[in-house]
């Protein structure tokens, strides 16, 4: 218990400091955030918790008055040398980031690992997560 409320309170915390420092952009159709800083590490882990992050970041922009909006996570795995992309959408719309992933990646060949059972999870190739992002909008456009 004392686990889960520890990682709780960082995930508030990285989250206010991504919306009060509007470390985000609003691309269009989907917001995103390049998680660079290496304070932001310890949180961004694990995959299952940068979707609540994203999660908590969708629901604390919309408490604001902004617009719903999908929202993409990428932070990076320095272990593995590759960058973790994690998309979020309303939980009453399907969630299709895992084709609209994979149309990206073809369009510009960007190498990504899918994440287990989890289509809206893929890992990048370092080097290659802005041009996954680009190439990502242009297929949401």
């Amino acid at each position: 218990m004392d686990l889960a409320s520890t990682m709780q309170r960082l995930l508030v915390q990285v989250g206010g400091q991504v919306i009060d420092q509007r470390a985000f952009v609003s691309s269009g159709t989907f917001r995103y955030a390049v998680l660079r800083d290496g304070q932001y590490q310890e949180a961004v882990r694990h995959p299952l918790a940068i979707t609540r992050l994203a999660h908590f970041l969708m629901d604390a922009l919309e408490a604001q008055g902004e617009k719903s909006k999908p929202f993409l996570i990428i932070a990076p795995l320095t272990e593995k040398g590759t960058w973790l992309a994690v998309a979020v959408t309303r939980a009453s719309t399907y969630n299709d980031f895992g084709l609209r992933f994979r149309t990206a990646a073809a369009k510009n060949g960007t190498k990504i690992v899918d994440h287990g059972f989890y289509p809206h999870i893929v890992e990048v190739a370092d080097g290659q997560e802005t041009e996954f992002v680009r190439f990502l909008h242009d297929v949401m456009g």
